[in-house]
């Protein structure tokens, strides 16, 4: 019994060791503090597979919101591997499950609704679905959809193709200079499908980058992206070709 008292505290030592934590504000900016943070994130070795790694989230007041597993990338990526776990911060339910290998779906992804009803239940066979079935909260099935959708501008890759070729004007004095190239435009498709956040990631000349600005800004509407239903932001970069030919 002596030697356990012994070991033990330098068992504690080495895992407490293993473990950091990342605090974020309200923008995902990191902070040095807890009371700095509105969120934080708790990262160690998985315990049964110490190649894997585990991120931990939690809420300001302690509460977990999620777990994840997998391996970190260079430039801050992730390869998701095993299974992923998120919670609702209002009452602390499981409302989405999913396993991973290697960064794609395999196996089974599920998702509750808040009264803790199954809403989704996925198949995927290493990111191809299998079988997909979806009910609503009193447990009737529904028509499936996909747990992810991608925003869209109206009339699809089309309809994008067909407003850029009508809307783009090429400034007269960069047309004279003999000014040409593809400028990369990115932006946020919000929740109600309006854009955000535009601004040039790659430019060519300033008359161009403004155009393509212009142009950008002056589209209607996107459908926005969904998760499991829910609309969600999502960020794009956009090409806008000037070519003299």
């Amino acid at each position: 019994m002596k030697h356990l008292l012994v070991l033990l505290p330098a068992l504690c030592t080495a895992w407490c060791a293993a473990q950091d934590t990342t605090y974020y504000n309200a923008d995902n900016d990191t902070v040095a503090t807890l009371a700095q943070a509105e969120r934080y994130m708790v990262t160690y070795p998985d315990a049964k597979d110490r190649t894997l790694v585990m991120n931990e989230h939690f809420n300001k007041e302690g509460q977990r919101t999620g777990v994840y597993r997998g391996f970190p990338q260079p430039e801050g990526k992730w390869i998701s591997h095993g299974l992923t776990q998120l919670w609702r911060p209002a009452n602390g339910t499981l409302w989405y499950e999913a396993n991973y290998e290697q960064g794609k779906l395999n196996g089974a992804l599920r998702t509750w609704w808040p009264n803790g009803a199954p809403k989704r239940y996925d198949m995927y066979a290493m990111d191809s679905l299998i079988t997909g079935a979806f009910t609503d909260s009193l447990g009737v099935q529904q028509k499936w959809y996909p747990y992810e959708s991608s925003a869209t501008f109206p009339g699809g890759q089309k309809g994008l193709v067909e407003y850029l070729q009508k809307n783009v004007n090429y400034p007269r004095k960069a047309r004279n200079r003999s000014v040409q190239g593809r400028v990369f435009v990115k932006f946020v498709v919000m929740k109600d499908g309006t854009l955000s956040d535009v601004d040039v990631v790659i430019p060519v000349h300033p008359l161009l980058d403004a155009e393509a600005i212009r142009v950008v800004q002056a589209m209607p509407k996107w459908e926005p992206a969904r998760m499991d239903g829910t609309p969600v932001k999502m960020k794009f970069t956009q090409p806008i070709l000037f070519n003299l030919e």
